[in-house]
């Protein structure tokens, strides 16, 4: 969420000047434990989760897509393909594969894809920067790595297959004090574009 809330921060500021923002990262697990304990007033995140203390609103639609760099594709593009263990590195964010899982969703048979590596970067700006490095394939947020498609950076690879989309969601306690306050943040949230 950080790579669209920090440039989000003047247009925050501007429509509530007294509320201040503080911001902490952290993965999904770390971040809800903080949440929980109170630590945190609020988590935005696309994590989906069913515990009766918590409540959530969703902030923004988010498209995914699988990618590499141009040169990446032009070396391997022959093998885009499930059973293609010595050839792709896919590049992802955790052991459990969050990213890659949005592709194997969308496929209408279960594949197994193998790679000759995987790489986990923590992050999408880490993924995304191993990407455009040459380094292999990875699903990222469409709104992420728009402008790298557009200049040709990047190439979408199996374009003809729809993966599922995800929400940014704001997330709090249901028995937070700043009720009001988090409303209001949630509703200024939604009016900032993911671009």
């Amino acid at each position: 969420g950080l790579s669209w809330l920090v440039p989000a921060i003047p247009l925050l500021k501007e429509k509530v000047p007294h509320r201040n923002i503080d911001f902490y990262w952290g993965n999904d697990h770390d971040l809800l434990q903080k949440l929980k304990q109170g630590h945190l007033d609020a988590v935005v995140s696309s994590v989906r989760m069913n515990e009766s203390n918590l409540r959530s609103i969703a902030l923004h639609k988010e498209d995914y897509v699988l990618v590499c760099s141009d040169q990446y594709w032009q070396t391997h593009q022959h093998h885009m393909h499930a059973h293609c263990a010595e050839y792709l590195t896919l590049i992802d964010t955790a052991s459990h594969l969050p990213l890659f899982r949005y592709f194997l969703d969308a496929l209408q048979v279960d594949e197994l894809w193998d790679f000759k590596s995987i790489e986990l970067m923590g992050t999408i700006a880490a993924v995304h920067a191993r990407i455009l490095s040459h380094a292999g394939i990875a699903v990222l947020p469409k709104y992420f790595v728009h402008e790298d498609l557009i200049q040709k950076k990047l190439h979408q690879i199996h374009s003809e297959i729809k993966l599922p989309h995800d929400f940014f969601r704001l997330i709090w306690r249901a028995d937070h004090v700043l009720l009001s306050a988090l409303q209001t943040l949630s509703d200024n949230l939604k009016s900032i574009d993911l671009t």
